[in-house]
């Protein structure tokens, strides 16, 4: 369920009433204002009040330039950060499934994991990859 037009997302598990706009911040509801939300958490602009913020189980340790500087990625909105922005491997099927993944993830329709493995397989494709 889209709340604001710029770009706030809900979860359709959360009654409207406990969404601040202008923070983009689901606000605390008891068990008994709600038959079908016993929790909200913060949500960030643009995730799902479920996803958000929902880091990798293990970070991902990629180099960075060429000198050999290293970045570890612990979540999907850094990781798509990356491969949109700072990318300088060649743009491949890889890449854009990993950028997919991510977007996926940001929105909800799938977990941290899923954006964790395409992330991995596009940089080690691009032999920028440091953890396993």
């Amino acid at each position: 369920m889209v709340l604001h037009a710029n770009e706030a997302f809900a979860c359709g598990w959360f009654p409207a009433d406990c969404l601040d706009l202008a923070s983009f911040k689901l606000l605390p509801v008891r068990p008994s204002d709600s038959p079908t939300n016993s929790a909200c958490y913060v949500a960030r602009r643009g995730l799902s009040a479920v996803m958000a913020n929902e880091k990798f189980d293990q970070s991902v340790t990629i180099i960075v330039d060429p000198a050999g500087g290293r970045e570890a990625i612990g979540d999907a909105a850094a990781c798509l950060d990356f491969l949109l922005r700072r990318w300088r491997g060649k743009r491949s099927d890889k890449h854009r499934a990993a950028i997919q993944a991510c977007t996926d993830v940001n929105s909800g329709r799938r977990p941290a994991s899923f954006a964790r493995k395409a992330f991995i397989a596009a940089a080690r494709e691009a032999a920028i990859l440091v953890t396993p």
